[in-house]
């Protein structure tokens, strides 16, 4: 009988060979993937769909409920202020003159600037005279009108912007904290990624990135934010190929459109946009240079240096950016010591808005599938509260009454519908009793049984045929 024999072991040649070719097929793969993959579309110029309530609207001759309206700017996170002059996002109320400070508003390419603004009410409340601030008379005055919350799953939250509408030093910012060599490079950095191999190896430790802003974008837009070698292989192979396919404009608007920002609940805010809204109520075509360098400086750890949570290290993290911009002739030595002085300006966060979800809720149903839309509702917010409120009262007060109706399994219901009775316009909406426990809108999609005609029905009087 035969000894059985030994696998052979192969020779070092024929490893090497083994090796060459798997590393061969797995830049082939990487190579094809990003010929397939790295190309920008479209997605990240299209906003989230936004649901808006009726915005406040006055003209001589109407009359404004002053407690309403000073509810209103408390939902939209306004200041009162007393001091001479009235900011963005301000307002003043002095013996019926109201002096408001109009923060800007985009509706898709149309920006509203908003600007300060006087309305004088009598003490009726009856709207008496209406100017700007060069007291020119206007004819109307529209503010912004008070958001809805996005129906649907959360998500991203987005403002795309041209790159053409964001002011340079916003771009200089971000350009000399993240990439100062964006322009003169085409997707990989080789000098940063041997300095940051260097300060590393320094450090004994990942003290320092290398990662262009192409390279960003395509891990932002393609790969996982999982380390590995066979990762980074993939994200410079699509660099290089974006880079060939897409002017550096291109990249860079969007680039500032894809960045993660922060958090607003359980929304994830992308892009300037949107974090110019979130953070300074503000336009991002109105961002100072202050502002513009704590934007740049939120890019590489937005929970890290969040304002409202981390001031102290937001500021210094503004000073970081500022001084990189001075130091790299972007910003003069007056300007960077105005800018670290600066407040940082942040917008009182208003309490989240959660009324009218049934409503944002039956209009999306209605809408379809028509894209990204920017939405003009006929709700009244203030009809809107006090209609929940109404609803909430109305239950609690009937199981008050009727112990019997309490069951945990089946909840009391109740649904109302305020209609304007000129128009036919909805002006309040209510779908429940409580809409983060069912979503299920009972005032439009409920089937209600008839009850017996002699219950519910005026019996009209038969009278007897004619002859």
């Amino acid at each position: 009988m035969p000894l059985p024999t030994w696998p052979t072991i192969p020779s070092r040649r024929a490893v090497l060979y083994a090796l060459a070719a798997a590393f061969g097929v797995a830049m082939l793969a990487v190579i094809g993937e990003a010929l397939v993959r790295a190309r920008l579309d479209q997605s990240l110029q299209r906003a989230t769909t936004r649901f808006y309530a009726w915005p406040p609207v006055f003209q001589v001759g109407t009359r404004v409920d002053p407690a309403a309206l000073g509810r209103y700017f408390e939902r939209l996170g306004y200041r009162r202020t007393n001091r001479s002059r009235v900011g963005v996002g301000e307002y003043q109320a002095d013996h019926g003159r109201w002096t408001i400070g109009r923060r800007a508003f985009r509706v898709a390419d149309r920006l509203d600037p908003g600007g300060v603004v006087m309305v004088q009410l009598d003490d009726d409340g009856w709207v008496t005279g209406l100017a700007d601030a060069e007291r020119r008379w206007l004819p109307l005055v529209v503010l912004e009108p008070e958001p809805l919350r996005t129906p649907g799953a959360p998500g991203d939250d987005r403002v795309p912007v041209r790159l053409a509408d964001a002011p340079q030093h916003l771009v200089d910012a971000v350009l000399a904290v993240e990439d100062r060599r964006f322009h003169r490079h085409s997707g990989i950095d080789v000098s940063r990624i041997v300095g940051a191999a260097l300060a590393n190896l320094r450090t004994a430790r990942f003290a320092e990135g290398a990662s262009t802003i192409t390279q960003q974008l395509v891990k932002n837009l393609f790969l996982s934010s999982h380390r590995s070698p066979i990762r980074k292989l993939r994200e410079l192979a699509m660099a290089l190929v974006l880079e060939r396919r897409h002017s550096k404009d291109e990249i860079l608007e969007a680039y500032l459109n894809e960045i993660y920002l922060g958090q607003d609940g359980a929304y994830a805010v992308r892009g300037v946009g949107r974090a110019a809204q979130f953070y300074f109520g503000k336009d991002v075509s109105q961002v100072g240079l202050a502002e513009s360098a704590l934007l740049a400086g939120l890019i590489r750890g937005p929970n890290l240096y969040a304002p409202s949570r981390h001031p102290e290290a937001a500021i210094a993290r503004r000073k970081l950016v500022l001084a990189r911009m001075r130091d790299q002739g972007l910003v003069s030595d007056g300007a960077f010591r105005r800018g670290t002085s600066a407040r940082l300006g942040i917008r009182r966060a208003p309490p989240p808005s959660r009324a009218g979800r049934y409503f944002a809720d039956f209009v999306a149903s209605r809408m379809g599938d028509r894209g990204k839309l920017t939405v003009f509702t006929t709700l009244n917010m203030d009809l809107q509260i006090a209609a929940e409120a109404a609803v909430r009262a109305g239950i609690a007060d009937l199981e008050r009454r009727h112990p019997s109706l309490v069951r945990e399994d089946s909840p009391v219901q109740a649904a109302l519908v305020a209609l304007d009775p000129l128009s036919g316009d909805i002006l309040a909406m209510v779908g429940g009793r409580d809409y983060g426990v069912t979503q299920f809108n009972r005032a439009t999609e409920a089937r209600r049984r008839r009850a017996a005609r002699s219950s519910l029905w005026w019996r009209w009087p038969r009278f007897p045929a004619a002859r």
